[in-house]
């Protein structure tokens, strides 16, 4: 299960010294903390030339745009990473959370390439009885759903993949194919439903299905998967309704700082309620992925000014830590991680 995220930031300041300055506490924690990779252009972080790119995370927050006002685009995509680099997904709670029904509309309505609902299953023992996944597919111009269905039985239980699928009742929408799994993961295998209809019907369906099986406990999350591989602009276009259903979005840009473009000075002032943020460090112990950072720092800009975010997945006092090697004072965010405002405590 993911660990909370912990934040502390500075206080937000105008100017150009301000900024100059930020950035000058961002080096001050890469002498402290030699692990740390940062990210800002002329590091050796990233390198197109070389085919080298970064992986940045935004982390319990809107998703950011692709384009600023002025027509700057702060990020090349990796080219090699397809649709990956324009997308994220959302935690819901639970298979029968309205924002669901909401989000699946909005990528049937605005036909992206791919979105879809993720749904696991969390114990204590962090064991997942069944992983499904109803992706949205597009060929040409047809959509159609598509279902994979990991099945891992408790004891007692000789459903099976298959069978919980057909008890879920929707087996029968489409064709079905089974591809097995090693034994040492546990699972009885996964099963591929393909040609499903693409249609708000579908996920009723699949709701309606689960609710039957009991899957109504709030230990059920739900993630909300969207990737508009269209293009920067169909992404743009839809990324305010998505952040209507959500802040606690993580999005994952694969690639580089465009030439010229300084996470620090270059960007505009953001439109009221708004923010722009850049991730220009980052240390991730091994064995984990960029969603359980050791630490990551943000810039952030809004209205009211500039500031550098340290976030943590290893608590409040490990972010803290980070900000005294830098020499600077911090205000720490206490309530959920997506709910974070300026100013608010």
């Amino acid at each position: 299960m993911k660990r909370r995220l912990a934040c502390v930031r500075t206080a937000p300041r105008r100017g150009r010294g301000a900024r100059v300055e930020m950035r000058n506490i961002a080096r001050r924690v890469s002498l402290a903390e030699p692990r740390l990779r940062s990210f800002l252009p002329g590091s050796g972080a990233g390198d197109a030339a070389e085919g080298r790119s970064v992986d940045f995370h935004f982390l319990d927050c809107p998703l950011p745009p692709v384009h600023l006002p002025d027509g700057t685009r702060p990020f090349i995509v990796d080219p090699h990473m397809g649709d990956d680099g324009r997308g994220g997904h959302l935690p819901l709670d639970g298979p029968a959370d309205p924002r669901a029904a909401g989000l699946w509309a909005d990528c049937l309505n605005a036909r992206a390439q791919r979105a879809g609902l993720g749904l696991q299953l969390r114990t204590p023992r962090f064991f997942a009885e069944a992983v499904i996944h109803l992706d949205m597919m597009r060929s040409g111009s047809e959509l159609q759903g598509i279902m994979q269905l990991t099945y891992f039985p408790r004891e007692d239980d000789r459903l099976g993949a298959e069978g919980f699928l057909a008890a879920m009742g929707l087996d029968r929408l489409g064709a079905s194919e089974k591809s097995s799994l090693p034994a040492s993961t546990g699972s009885t295998g996964s099963v591929l439903l393909t040609g499903l209809p693409a249609r708000p019907s579908l996920l009723d369906g699949f709701v309606e299905g689960l609710e039957r099986l009991g899957w109504t406990s709030t230990d059920v999350v739900l993630n909300s998967q969207f990737y508009a591989g269209d293009g920067p602009d169909k992404f743009d276009a839809l990324r305010p309704r998505l952040n209507s259903w959500g802040r606690a979005w993580h999005c994952w840009i694969p690639g580089w700082y465009r030439d010229g473009f300084d996470p620090f000075l270059s960007p505009p002032e953001p439109p009221a309620g708004e923010e722009y943020r850049y991730p220009v460090a980052a240390y991730v112990k091994r064995n984990t992925t960029g969603e359980d950072p050791r630490i990551q720092i943000d810039v952030v800009h809004v209205q009211e000014g500039a500031f550098l975010e340290f976030l943590s997945a290893e608590g409040p006092g490990r972010a803290k830590h980070y900000a005294d090697a830098a020499g600077v004072e911090v205000e720490a965010w206490t309530g959920p991680p997506a709910d974070r405002r300026l100013g608010a405590r």
